[in-house]
């Protein structure tokens, strides 16, 4: 039997979307109505029930509810349902959600971003942990001892590599919520992140909210980046965190938190939920001393040290300040577990394209960083 889509346009560009849309998924039958009471009479003569559709609302927030009632009347329970609209808002989001439609977006919309949603299903991917066992994922918190230690770009291309070359499903949550810059060494842009998820009582974030908030790097790997614009920090809840790093758990393999260079109650509270936690660290006098110091108050809060591992940045940098590695095991009391070389070359060209450096280059880098997401394969 033909699939069917039903589509309430209001303007030409979804009415073209719409026809765009069934080409992709291999739709021939396509009905187009101006409103939803057309719509619903099309339906009954027709005497069937669409497997697609796409109901554009405009500006109408007062009647979306109505005009969403009315087309599920004669729909059977199995239809995939989008809604496309001008209205921007959280809130107004999660009440379409919770009527029963897989997605809502905000105009303009992509065509591609409304056939993945149509071929998905999104109720499979709320429910079922991505390594099918039941068992949640790993939580892994980055951070470095010292502002410009590099831990951001540790970070992303570990990421990468446990997503591509291990082929693991990643998120990577940026907590650095005024300067996070996960998003933008990835060249992308987001309407929503961070700044929505902790703005919300806690206790009311929840898988369907956390979805709005991803944005897609590639294949296996997802970001929540951290505000747009620069905000004043808002009081943070350590619960919040927690809430939104085992709803991530339930969906990826791998959770990877960029944690901002700051210390506050929330902050130290993110290493208890985590599974492990790579301090980022380089040769640098200052870097020994904080790593020091970092490593004394995470041991006083009652965090075994066993859960902190010692990543050294740029080894071999020109710039280091006579420390050695001898030096930092012997001052922090802890092993170094990897050692990234200091390749600035690539890691200049990476950020200049907006991509993993590992992504861009076959260098020792490739290999140090493959090296490392196998490490963490293995906690």
């Amino acid at each position: 039997m033909s699939k069917f889509l039903l589509a309430i346009t209001q303007d030409e560009a979804i009415s073209l979307e719409a026809d765009q849309v069934a080409n992709e998924l291999r739709v021939q039958d396509v009905q187009k109505s101006a409103n939803s009471k057309e719509a619903v009479e099309a339906l009954k003569q027709l005497g069937k029930s669409p497997d697609f559709v796409i109901v554009d609302i405009g500006d109408d927030r007062d009647n979306t509810f109505t005009m969403l009632e009315e087309i599920a009347s004669q729909c059977e329970p199995s239809v995939k349902a989008i809604v496309v609209g001008n209205i921007n808002d959280l809130q107004f989001y999660r009440k379409v959600i919770q009527s029963g439609v897989i997605e809502y977006f905000v105009k303009p919309v992509k065509v591609e971003d409304i056939v993945n949603a149509f071929s998905n299903n999104p109720i499979t991917q709320d429910t079922v942990p991505s390594n099918n066992t039941g068992i949640k994922g790993k939580a892994i918190s980055f951070f470095a001892a010292a502002s410009g230690d590099g831990s951001t770009t540790v970070l992303i291309n570990t990421a990468y590599a446990l997503a591509k070359t291990h082929n693991k499903s990643v998120v990577i949550l940026d907590l650095d919520y005024q300067f996070g810059m996960v998003a933008r060494n990835l060249d992308l842009t987001s309407q929503f992140g961070l700044r929505e998820l902790i703005e919300q009582p806690e206790g009311t974030v929840d898988s369907t909210l956390v979805n709005k908030m991803i944005i897609k790097y590639s294949a296996g790997l997802d970001i929540i980046s951290a505000p747009n614009y620069l905000h004043q920090m808002p009081d943070i809840s350590s619960g919040s965190i927690a809430n939104i790093v085992d709803l991530l758990k339930e969906k990826y393999d791998y959770v990877l938190i960029d944690l901002p260079h700051y210390w506050a109650n929330w902050l130290a509270a993110t290493f208890k939920v985590c599974d492990t936690n790579i301090l980022v660290s380089q040769l640098w006098l200052k870097s020994i001393t904080h790593s020091s110091r970092l490593l004394e108050s995470i041991n006083d809060m009652g965090i075994n040290t066993d859960k902190i591992s010692i990543v050294v940045n740029r080894s071999g940098s020109k710039m280091k300040e006579g420390i050695t590695p001898s030096d930092y095991i012997r001052v922090c009391g802890k092993k170094i577990s990897h050692f990234i070389a200091n390749d600035t070359k690539t890691i200049a060209n990476s950020e200049n394209q907006g991509k993993p450096a590992v992504e861009i280059s076959n260098s020792i880098l490739n290999k140090q960083f493959d090296d490392f997401a196998t490490a963490l394969t293995r906690i």
